[in-house]
């Protein structure tokens, strides 16, 4: 297996227009800073549903764990 090494990291800033974090060192912000108010609103939608997402993944992944941990302790007993 090869090393890859994982780059230090760095200090992060929260934007005041989009609330979404970026490099400190970083001018402007990384993500809204090339968008207008509209295209600004459209991008922290799409951002919400892409965090809820992710938030159901995990809710479906420990729903699986638990029926998975019931099956185990039937076959136990």
């Amino acid at each position: 297996m090869r090393y890859i090494p994982v780059p230090p990291p760095t200090e992060v800033k929260t934007c005041s227009r989009c609330s979404l974090q970026s490099p400190a060192d970083a001018e402007q912000c990384i993500h809204c800073a090339q968008l207008s108010d509209p295209e600004l609103h459209q991008y922290l939608e799409k951002h919400q549903r892409r965090l809820q997402a992710g938030a159901n993944l995990g809710r479906y992944f420990a729903l699986a764990a638990a029926v998975i941990l019931v099956l185990m302790a039937m076959l136990l007993f």
